[in-house]
């Protein structure tokens, strides 16, 4: 019975990682996470869950026991991914022929101000651009008067 624990897999037949008997080196340790930066930076992958069984042969699993969804450098090559996709996105919305777009694109930018002139259904629950003032309410209970 092969381990599913490690990339390459062990006779070992034990399921938890703490208790495996092929444990790998800190160098293997570390040769996985470059290859999974590398894969995140090449394959522009945006989700952790989605570097794995497709790009490379470290399960999600193994990935999840040895604590890499934890991982800065990880988590930093993705977020640069997620920024790196927000922004073409958001320059693409501004430069299309897609009123629709523009629109959402504006709403992203603008400030409070702005985007409440962009809202149509925008209703000022004010008095003249003055705040409500608040009402004391005093309830008196029968009790209380007797």
């Amino acid at each position: 019975m092969k381990c599913d624990l490690l990339p390459k897999g062990c006779d070992c037949g034990i399921t938890e990682i703490q208790k495996c008997q092929s444990m790998t080196t800190e160098k293997e340790r570390e040769q996985m996470v470059e290859e999974i930066i590398e894969i995140v930076n090449r394959k522009k992958i945006k989700r952790f869950s989605h570097v794995f069984n497709t790009f490379t042969k470290i399960s999600l699993r193994t990935a999840y026991n040895y604590g890499f969804h934890e991982l800065h450098e990880i988590k930093d090559a993705i977020e640069k991914q997620r920024e790196k996709a927000k922004q073409y996105l958001l320059d693409s919305w501004i430069t299309s022929d897609n009123p629709t777009l523009n629109i959402s694109a504006m709403r992203l930018l603008a400030d409070s101000d702005e985007h409440r002139k962009l809202n149509q259904n925008y209703i000022d629950h004010t008095t003249g651009d003055e705040k409500i003032s608040t009402i004391n309410v005093v309830v008196h209970n029968k009790k209380d008067d007797e």
